[in-house]
């Protein structure tokens, strides 16, 4: 019998056009982007430089644009799906089909986001590359997708306990990165990470914040899959 590749298997999603499982996303997307659109108000700084890793079709871009006027927006992906409709909706912005392990300018930039659904501690072997990169800029570092996110499995009411204990072991990981978080948002399905350069807070405690609120902005993308560019994908 041949033997499965669960590497390939494990990270198969990345190399899988966000076009294709975008009208899956219903209550996930609603929390995820309504945390990206408070930290787009909250945390970033207009006139910055901007590198977006994974960008998918734009909607993070949309909250980063909506909220700031970046002096450089660079977005990479690898999908010719994806990069028509990016160009089309973001024309002033660098949009690259590169491929973001490999990507050698993360210097030039004031905030990188890592947009990869797969992000995660059984993971870092492969983000490894990216990371290594990033511990050797002076960039502010976005996380948006934690992946498999354990508290699905963990009862509400030990979360209060566990979800500290669990930040506090990405804090320890990401200290080897140069890397210090400062905010952790989470609901029951994934957490964002917004980590900085402050080496004199590597033993403050995360600030975690249970997130609930939602917003249906990003469903305007769901709109356009009525084209053929969706090619009859339906939201749930």
């Amino acid at each position: 019998m041949e033997k499965k590749d669960t590497k390939k298997s494990r990270y198969a999603k990345l190399e899988t056009s966000q076009i294709s499982y975008l009208g899956t996303r219903n209550k996930t997307y609603c929390q995820k982007y309504s945390i990206m659109d408070f930290i787009g108000r909250t945390k970033l700084k207009d006139s910055t430089k901007i590198l977006e890793l994974f960008g998918g079709i734009g909607i993070t871009s949309f909250f980063i644009m909506k909220s700031i006027t970046p002096s450089k927006h660079t977005i990479l992906e690898i999908h010719d799906d994806c990069i028509e409709r990016l160009n089309e909706r973001y024309p002033n912005s660098e949009i690259l089909k590169e491929d973001a392990f490999t990507f050698d300018r993360m210097e030039e930039y004031d905030y990188i986001f890592i947009d990869a659904a797969l992000f995660g501690q059984g993971r870092l072997d492969k983000f490894k590359p990216i990371l290594d990169r990033i511990a050797k800029c002076k960039a502010e570092v976005i996380i948006t997708d934690l992946g498999f996110w354990k508290f699905s499995f963990v009862k509400k009411e030990k979360w209060a306990v566990e979800v500290p204990i669990y930040f506090a072991k990405w804090k320890e990981i990401f200290k080897t990165f140069n890397l210090n978080i400062t905010d952790a948002f989470y609901t029951h399905d994934f957490a964002i990470l917004c980590l900085d350069r402050d080496s004199t807070k590597y033993t403050t405690p995360v600030n975690v914040v249970c997130w609930e609120k939602e917003t249906s902005e990003w469903r305007v993308f769901l709109e356009e899959r009525k084209g053929a560019f969706f090619n009859g994908v339906q939201e749930k």
